[in-house]
């Protein structure tokens, strides 16, 4: 290779690291740290030897070496950015060892710099190397024992064996999901053996007896860890925490599974974005280029190409034959982030070689040649623009589910907290759910905790030996945090049920709902207790959009007391929206309003007179008004002396 085509090489993997190194710190810590990540940090504050004793003594569902690394980072701060950042560094660094794979598998730069192309841009890549979590280092590793177990096989130096032995060792100790990658090469170094049984024979003889202890000793270590992660992989089934609502579900997994790879999100998700047709186009895409180095490179590279089928496909089934069996998702796509890099250099090699045939198309028809003229500054000009051209195209493809990662968020905890500090008053009482989100709120809540109590439902029944309903119907200020998590303790939606009986909801963040306890006197109406015409077709139970004008929703109220009543709607709109009050046949007039996010908007304060009153709200546009459009869930009547108490 010339001086020049090694330059532009260099350039080209440059500009895809400083690419992609941009996407992972772009607004690291914009975004609050959810769940996951925060339980990440505190285990950290356990200390090295007690997290390596959680996962050894069944403690934990996950593997110890990513809190440990990250224990070092928090030394530094707890903010967003210095706790997301080694999952930052991991991400950089597999760019450049996909590019190494690309380029040791089929011996040529083209394929490494389109795969670490195709990662620098992958959606799924740049989310978790922007999340304080495992992922981002176990694909780091699991690619570093794939890339040291090929170069092993054809090389047989004693540091690879030691690389690949430490490498397979620490992507144990990062995520259980290692053991497919430990399978696989089982399975491929089974295969190599078979195939060419003499020369393997002689090549170990060669090797010497201190390196085959040092082997030996690296797959004894190998085999005694390996144990253990199947003891825990075994104790989490059969507990049922290896159980995930977020996971994927056997009938469409693979076509999940495969949506993520390629763009980040989920069919249905992906089916939204761009459409179903033009999603579906677009995966099929993925996948024929895939199918296309798969099959094309099955004579000259059958090694590698076998490789690459047990790599995306060995830990694929398996995951849908154990998720079938169960009838339950046991899997969520992040386990599998592992796979991308062998299926992305699967698509960068069938770029590649349709990039080659189209070639040689061209010089045939117009030259009447059989085969390309290799003449090596047009090979080198012609390898770089294949590689732009990919680039312009990956990009376009990349850029709405990029944009869609950025925009989107898991959960909001430090606005819940801001939220809560702003508006609680000294003796509120501050319920979360589930009790685990609990160490969310107090990870950014900067209240004093000494005047206000932050517990939630578990920790009051076990430590005080009170129910929630005892003191909600004793205290006045009560706040009641709702996470999205709350779908695994609240399965039969009794707790929410009852929340929505007693409280309304007083703010709504990203995977949080905050409800503060109902005045006396108040009355909520929801979506699911209303009747409605006009709509395309009827709401679900949690919420209503009006689009035209006319669609309306009606409802009844019982009023105690003849006095004035304040009713508020708790919407948001896109632009505008504008709608009609109605109360008892009677006009109140239009009241327009604009609501950029759920908030409550005031309707007017009307006198009541005691019993049976029919609310109706209608919908206007045209003329004055424009277009308009409401989205709303409930509507709250309140005596207008009663304040909310926010």
């Amino acid at each position: 290779m010339k001086v020049n085509q090694i330059s532009s090489k260099y350039i080209l993997l440059s500009l895809i690291v400083i690419l992609g190194s941009t996407l992972r710190i772009y607004d690291l810590n914009h975004k609050s740290l959810w769940l996951d990540e925060i339980i990440a940090v505190n285990t950290t504050q356990l200390g090295m030897m007690n997290i390596f004793s959680f996962f050894w003594d069944f403690q934990s569902r996950s593997a110890p070496l990513y809190f440990m690394i990250l224990h070092f980072f928090v030394l530094f701060g707890r903010d967003e950015f210095i706790v997301r950042l080694p999952s930052v560094i991991f991400g950089i660094l597999s760019i450049l060892l996909i590019y190494k794979v690309g380029e040791l598998f089929f011996r040529r730069p083209r394929e490494g710099l389109i795969g670490a192309f195709l990662l620098s841009i992958s959606t799924m890549n740049v989310q978790l190397s922007q999340e304080a979590t495992m992922y981002s280092l176990f694909m780091f590793l699991s690619l570093l024992s794939f890339f040291l177990f090929y170069k092993v096989i054809k090389e047989n130096h004693q540091k690879l064996w030691i690389g690949f032995i430490l490498a397979t060792i620490l992507g144990l100790f990062s995520h259980y999901y290692m053991l497919f990658v430990l399978f696989i090469e089982m399975l491929f170094f089974a295969f190599i053996m078979l195939k060419n049984r003499s020369s393997f024979i002689i090549s170990v003889r060669k090797v010497g007896k201190k390196k085959i202890f040092l082997l030996v000793s690296g797959l004894m270590t190998i085999s005694i860890i390996l144990i253990r992660l199947l003891q825990n992989a075994l104790y989490i089934i059969k507990t049922g925490l290896a159980w995930s609502p977020w996971g994927l579900k056997p009938t469409s997994l693979f076509e999940d599974l495969f949506n993520y790879f390629s763009f980040g999100f989920s069919s249905p998700f992906i089916s939204n974005l761009y459409g179903s047709y033009v999603g579906a186009s677009l995966l099929y895409v993925f996948l024929l280029f895939f199918l296309v180095g798969i099959f094309t490179s099955i004579r000259e590279h059958r090694e590698q190409t076998i490789l690459l089928l047990l790599w995306v496909f060995l830990p694929t089934i398996t995951v849908f034959i154990l998720t079938f069996n169960v009838s339950s998702p046991i899997a969520a796509a992040k386990y599998m982030i592992f796979i991308i890099p062998g299926y992305l250099v699967g698509v960068s090699r069938g770029i590649s070689q349709m990039a080659n045939s189209l070639l040689k198309c061209y010089y045939k028809f117009n030259y009447g040649l059989s085969s390309i003229p290799m003449l090596e500054r047009r090979q080198a000009r012609v390898s770089l623009a294949i590689t732009m051209v990919t680039m312009v195209a990956f990009t376009v493809v990349s850029v709405a589910p990029l944009q869609k990662y950025y925009k989107s968020e898991n959960e909001n905890w430090r606005a819940a907290a801001r939220y809560l500090e702003t508006n609680s008053t000294p003796g509120d009482i501050i319920f979360v759910e589930p009790h685990y989100c609990l160490q969310c709120v107090l990870y950014y809540y900067n209240a004093d905790l000494e005047k206000t109590l932050v517990i939630s439902r578990y920790l009051l029944t076990r430590f005080f030996n009170l129910s929630v309903e005892d003191v909600v119907s004793n205290y006045e200020r009560i706040w009641f945090i709702y996470s999205s998590h709350a779908k695994l303790t609240d399965q039969e939606e009794k707790i929410e049920d009852w929340v929505l009986s007693n409280f309304f909801e007083a703010k709504r963040f990203p995977g949080i709902s905050i409800f503060f306890k109902l005045p006396k006197g108040t009355i909520v109406a929801r979506t699911k207790d209303m009747r409605f015409s006009g709509l395309d077709s009827p709401p679900n139970e949690t919420k209503a959009e009006f689009w035209h004008n006319d669609d309306s929703a009606s409802f009844n109220v019982s009023i105690v007391n003849n006095t004035n009543h304040t009713i508020m709607i708790h919407a948001k709109s896109i632009t505008k929206s504008a709608l009609e009050l109605v109360i008892d046949d009677s006009s109140k007039g239009i009241m327009t309003f604009a609501a950029d996010d759920w908030s409550y908007t005031e309707l007017g304060t009307f006198y009541f007179d005691s019993g049976s009153h029919e609310i109706k709200l209608v919908n206007r546009e045209g003329g004055n008004l424009g277009d308009t459009y409401v989205v709303f869930d409930q509507v709250i009547i309140r005596p207008s002396t009663l304040s909310l108490g926010l």
